[in-house]
């Protein structure tokens, strides 16, 4: 089962990635930030879908 720390970390996780995109003045390091916060957007998808229960 996940706890919700780890639902706590993906999100910390998805928002300091997000940040780090839009304060980036590179392009390239932009596109990076944004697969780092995608990728953790997925894990607070399936954090959240296991600690409901399904």
């Amino acid at each position: 089962m996940t706890s919700l720390t780890d639902l706590q970390r993906a999100e910390r996780d998805e928002y300091e990635a997000r940040k780090a995109a839009r304060l980036s003045p590179f392009s390239a390091d932009r596109e990076r930030f944004l697969r780092i916060a995608q990728g953790a957007a997925d894990r607070v998808a399936q954090a959240r879908h296991r600690i409901a229960g399904h």
